[in-house]
């Protein structure tokens, strides 16, 4: 159960994996964004919106107009 899918896209319920590994939602939730966080990122994004999202907050000229766009639409 769980993992990155072939796009990088991390397929893991973090209800099921804190229970799994005995530990809380929020442990799980943190390791998550430690892994997206990594090269490159994104990589264990839910999905392609979230991915974007994660690789503007990341950017140093951040465009709050862009994030909102790829949020909303």
């Amino acid at each position: 159960m769980g993992g990155l899918n072939e796009y990088g896209f991390l397929e893991l319920d973090a209800n099921w994996a804190a229970s799994h590994f005995s530990v809380s939602v929020v442990e799980i939730e943190d390791m998550i964004q430690v892994l997206q966080s990594l090269d490159p990122i994104g990589v264990g994004a839910k999905d392609l919106t979230d991915c974007l999202l994660i690789q503007l907050r990341e950017l140093e000229d951040y465009n709050e107009l862009a994030y909102t766009i790829v949020k909303k639409y």
